[in-house]
């Protein structure tokens, strides 16, 4: 079994514990303990259990990184994600500008229909708030940016 195999075994491991409420220590804080190959979907579901309190514990700060871990090679549910912390100052410093970028980036990417509506009504709001140097600013990190190809170990 490869590595991303074992960890969206334990990912989904996790799951079960939690709905059956057999344990309230995260399978998934088991293998942040050690270097991991970062592994799609997994990122973005640990993402949501540490953001949400899924089973474990909520730690924002552990939700930010694994969403940016999927985000940054382009998942559009993780960019929306992270978009909203850095709008609420979730987990990371309040920051416009970042949640602007990451917001355009899952805008661009969903394919038509309700979540990609979705996203673009999100950018919309968060772009209210802005400036135009902040807009200016976010526009031209979503222009620069390209996703990542490799798997990071964390």
């Amino acid at each position: 079994m490869d590595h991303c195999s074992l960890v969206e075994k334990a990912a989904s491991t996790h799951r079960i514990h939690a709905r059956d409420h057999v344990r309230e220590e995260s399978v998934a804080s088991t293998w942040t303990d050690k270097p991991i190959v970062s592994c799609l979907p997994v990122d973005l579901g640990l993402g949501v259990m540490y953001d949400r309190g899924q089973g474990i514990k909520p730690n924002y700060e552990d939700a930010q990184k694994w969403y940016r871990l999927s985000a940054e090679r382009g998942d559009p549910y993780a960019q929306g994600n992270l978009a909203d912390m850095y709008f609420e100052g979730r987990g990371v410093p309040q920051d416009f500008v970042q949640a602007l970028f990451w917001i355009n980036l899952a805008a661009a990417t969903f394919p038509a229909g309700e979540t990609r509506d979705k996203a673009v009504r999100n950018r919309e709001v968060i772009a209210a708030r802005m400036t135009p140097a902040q807009l200016a600013g976010a526009q031209e990190l979503a222009r620069g940016w390209h996703p990542k190809a490799e798997k990071p170990s964390i």
